[in-house]
Order: C-alpha cells, then structure tokens, then sequence
C-alpha cells in the first residue's frame, strides 16, 4: 500500500492507495525512462548538452500528474506540489514511481529460476 502526506489548507492529511493498475504500472516506466533521458542529458552537458528549464518543467508537471493520478485523484498535481515539502517532493515521487515498478515486476524476478527447475526435473523423469 503506497501512503503519503500532504499539508492541504493548513491540515497533514494522509493519502493512501492499495490498487495499481496495469495501465499506471506501464505509465510508471515510461516516466522512468524519460527520467533516464533527462539524466543522460544533464550527464551530456559537460559535452555540449543542454537542459532547459521548460522540459525541467515538463518532466516535473508529468511527474506531479502521475503521482495524483496513482492515487485516483484524491488530490491534484498542484495540492501534491504546493503540500509536499521542497526538501523532499523529488525523492518522493521517484520513490513511489520505482516503488512501483519494483513490487509490480518482484514476481518475475525467480521466473527464470523456476523454469530451469521445470526443464531439469523433466530430463529426470
């Protein structure tokens, strides 16, 4: 269960969310990969690279949107911005996008294990 706080008119409230779809999984990854981009970029610029603060700005803004649309709208991307404290909103956000990524792709992790056990117990039989 992803749970987070948000200061909203003055209050701490707490937000929570038990469901991920499918959908918000693959969202999750294609943000983290226009992360990874911006990164490399950031990286670049020591090479002639350049970040400019309106995809600074996007990538912020889609990251905000995503993370009210995880938890369905119970607050808006600006609630989330203007109620998560500064020294923290980023590292947050990117905790609950690869928190995401990280418990929906945990199954997958010992399929490879598993189908070696399957393979050498039928050469056995």
């Amino acid at each position: 269960m992803l749970k987070i706080k948000l200061r909203v008119n003055d209050e701490t409230k707490t937000f929570s969310q038990d469901f991920i779809s499918g959908y918000m999984f693959r969202k999750a990854i294609d943000l983290d990969e226009k992360r990874n981009k911006y990164l490399q970029k950031l990286l670049d610029q020591e090479n002639g690279g350049k970040v400019t603060a309106e995809e600074q700005q996007a990538l912020l803004d889609e990251l905000y949107h995503f993370i009210s649309e995880v938890f369905g709208g119970q607050f808006s991307a600006e609630e989330y911005e203007h109620g998560t404290d500064a020294r923290q909103i980023v590292d947050q956000s990117w905790s609950i996008v690869h928190g995401i990524i990280s418990q929906t792709m945990e199954p997958f992790e010992g399929l490879d294990d598993d189908t070696e056990k399957k393979k050498s117990n039928r050469r056995k039989s």
